[in-house]
């Protein structure tokens, strides 16, 4: 995804940069205003954003691509900018789709411990009281591993009162 910005963000500022003084020359205020834009601005952009922005300025370089020309701003290089726009936007929703799987996979996790657990109190532990008398050993290394330590909470230590 950052790849894919920084290739659509230089394209951009070079384009907005063409815009922007071709609508000073022509009187075109609205085209000066809408492509006044720098590389720390789309920058500092959030992502969608940056998206809106990139298509107001491809919209406004399809629209003036004739004059555009001068300025060294050609159909190939609109075609560029428009291909590193459409990898960006789709390096977004593939984020998106990753976030979704992610949380899907997380709850599956959460259901699978929860069903895991109510296995072990309902069903196995239950079973194991009837080899007790048979093998102690095994029952109290088995009652031992259920027993979850948290070594990696913290603990905060009594506060210690003077005498």
């Amino acid at each position: 995804k950052e790849i894919a910005e920084e290739k659509l963000t230089a394209g951009i500022v070079k384009l907005a940069s063409a815009l922007f003084v071709l609508g000073n020359k022509t009187g075109n205020t609205d085209l000066m205003i809408n492509a006044k834009v720098t590389r720390s601005i789309l920058q500092n952009m959030r992502d969608i954003e940056l998206v809106d922005k990139s298509e107001d300025i491809l919209a406004f370089g399809n629209q003036h691509k004739a004059e555009l020309v001068p300025y060294g701003i050609n159909d190939e290089f609109l075609t560029s900018v428009q291909g590193h726009y459409t990898e960006f936007n789709s390096a977004l929703n593939n984020r998106s789709d990753e976030r979704a799987e992610s949380i899907a996979a997380r709850e599956k996790l959460t259901r699978l411990f929860d069903e895991a657990d109510r296995m072990l109190k309902n069903e196995l532990d239950p079973l194991l009281e009837i080899y007790c008398d048979i093998n102690p050993d095994f029952c109290n290394a088995y009652k031992a591993a259920r027993v979850i330590k948290d070594l990696a909470a913290s603990h905060k230590s009594a506060a210690v009162t003077p005498e």
